[in-house]
Parts: C-alpha cells; structure tokens; sequence
C-alpha cells in the first residue's frame, strides 16, 4: 500500500474496503476505509458502521433504506 505523508495535506494513500481497510492493525480485516466524504469502521470484513458528509451515521447499514440511521446531534 502507498503512503504519502505532506506537510500540507497530511497522510493520504488507498480507500480501501471491508475486507482490507486502510488503517488497521494486525487483524487484516478490521479497521477503517474511506469512501467519497465517508469514513466506515470494518470489523470482521465488515462494514458495520458510517458516517457521511452530512454527519449522518449509519449503524449495520450505508443508506437510508436498512440498518438504523442516527441523525446528527450535539454534545456539551
């Protein structure tokens, strides 16, 4: 896998998948992978949960249609 790290922007390389995300540990298939203004947690070779551009995060599914969506929300 390449790896660019810039002063300017950051570390950057591959999106990635469920089943090989982009970081991860020793466990091959667990990690985090990167769609279009997405970040997704793999575990398992699975994506289980997603969060999008609009800070929508999805729980067991990537869309409105299945799995539970929890609307964004604000913490103080």
């Amino acid at each position: 896998m390449a790896v660019a790290i810039n002063g300017t922007s950051g570390i950057s390389g591959i999106d990635g998948s469920s089943s090989s995300p982009t970081i991860r540990g020793t466990d091959s298939n667990t990690g985090l992978s990167f769609a279009a203004d997405t970040l997704i947690c793999n575990t398992g070779g699975n994506e289980r949960t997603r969060i999008n551009s609009n800070g929508d995060y999805f729980i067991g599914a990537s869309s409105f249609s299945s799995g539970t969506k929890v609307k964004q929300f604000e913490i103080n």
